[in-house]
């Protein structure tokens, strides 16, 4: 039934009236929520899921020897997987909630944010990388060595001499199944974003 000429609709204003500045406008549009902007080293033009994939992209072409425009130079041994820059702490801890265990990512740069790890270790089309922290099995579990799955290659090769190949710059066949399967990527990632790397992917591409 139609609204009589006064009645107020839903939106606070009267109905066939102007509706004046200070009426309040409810959307039901998808909106993102993001860190505070001051947090921010810099604004972002993505959504932070995306932006991380990005970034991910870009260490690994650099891992791959890939040479890039940009105005920074990603260095893979590193890069934040948020920022994709030097210097944020990373950790990575598990919360036993029965009957699974939630994997959480804390880490110190300004655009980190909450994404589920087990969605973000499979690459598609829309978010290609999988670069993901991920902890070293080669360190004592105290330790809490946790690294992106780009960076970890270099914490291998110095910290874990004897379980790197350096005749083929890559893992060697001495690491245990369990840890190599973390560190794999698949062909179709491999494809996506580095199709034509000069330097070969130092883990097991599936």
């Amino acid at each position: 039934m139609c609204a009589s000429r006064g009645e107020t609709n839903r939106l606070g204003g009267a109905r066939g009236s102007r509706r004046s500045t200070s009426d309040t406008v409810w959307s039901t549009r998808p909106f993102l929520v993001r860190p505070p902007a001051a947090r921010r080293q810099y604004p972002a033009r993505r959504d932070d899921i995306s932006a991380r994939s990005h970034v991910g992209g870009h260490v690994l072409r650099a891992l791959l020897g890939v040479s890039e425009n940009v105005k920074e130079l990603t260095i893979p041994s590193t890069a934040c997987g948020f920022c994709g820059r030097p210097g944020c702490v990373l950790s990575l801890s598990t919360t036993a909630l029965p009957p699974s265990t939630h994997p959480e990512v804390s880490s110190s740069c300004p655009r980190a944010h909450h994404f589920v790890l087990g969605k973000a270790k499979r690459s598609s089309a829309r978010m290609p990388s999988t670069n993901v922290p991920i902890r070293c099995l080669l360190c004592p579990q105290t330790a809490g060595a946790f690294h992106w799955k780009f960076s970890i290659f270099h914490h291998i090769r110095v910290a874990h001499p004897l379980f790197w190949d350096s005749s083929k710059g890559s893992i060697s066949s001495t690491v245990p199944q369990i840890f190599a399967d973390t560190l794999a990527i698949t062909s179709e990632e491999l494809g996506r974003i580095a199709a034509d790397a000069p330097l070969t992917y130092p883990g097991p591409v599936i």
